[in-house]
């Protein structure tokens, strides 16, 4: 026989093991798994991925000159704002979220401290300039929310700017390192806002909103 009809042979007989092996792993998988038509459907829950709702983002400037003139203050009122909108409000924020943060120097140094609102989709930058007190704050957060009104302060004008003073001194101590807690801001912003809810009592309503606001800000000196 020649070499070669000697490898084809080789070959072919090497292929008819591999079958048979093949065809005997078929046999045991079939005497131990169902067939088909034996095997009943698993119920299959549907899987409900919430979509993503589109973000608002509110940007304080930290820049020199905005955070020396009252940028830090203007961000925790912001965030404040921003979170009691979102706490209060049961239909206006259903489909968007506010994302507040500082950011980098936006080269508007003139018109310091700046806040940059920018809407969902990459739309185009609302800039709002000198937002250096409560009321104009409350501005930045209603034309985030498309409108929707935001009270500034939950007492008098005197008392809102006591407060913003405070929240001024606290931001400059904490850009600077230095600690918070237990210092002369922190006890500056304490009773500014004790001041606000005495000045709250007889309205439920903003007694509860000065509370609020009192235990979130403190929490940022703490």
């Amino acid at each position: 026989m020649s070499s070669g009809a000697l490898l084809l042979k080789q070959l072919q007989s090497r292929i008819g093991k591999t079958d048979s092996r093949r065809a005997a792993a078929v046999e045991r998988r079939a005497a131990v798994e169902p067939s088909a038509a034996s095997v009943r459907p698993l119920h299959t829950a549907a899987v409900l991925v919430a979509a993503p709702r589109p973000t608002i983002h509110v940007v304080v400037c930290s820049g020199v000159d905005c955070a020396g003139l009252s940028g830090g203050a203007a961000l925790l009122e912001i965030e404040e704002l921003c979170a009691e909108a979102a706490l209060l409000s049961g239909t206006e924020l259903s489909g968007t979220q506010l994302k507040v943060c500082a950011g980098n120097c936006s080269l508007q140094c003139a018109n310091a401290p700046v806040v940059n609102v920018q809407p969902p989709g990459g739309g185009p930058v609302a800039h709002h300039s000198r937002v250096d007190s409560p009321a104009r704050c409350a501005a930045v957060v209603a034309h985030a929310l498309g409108g929707v009104a935001v009270s500034a302060a939950a007492s008098g004008r005197l008392i809102a700017a006591r407060r913003w003073e405070a929240m001024r001194q606290v931001a400059r101590s904490r850009r600077a390192g230095r600690r918070v807690a237990g210092s002369a801001e922190a006890r500056q912003l304490a009773s500014a806002l004790q001041a606000e809810a005495s000045a709250a009592r007889g309205n439920a309503g903003l007694v509860a909103r000065a509370e609020r606001r009192a235990a979130r800000l403190l929490k940022v000196v703490g």
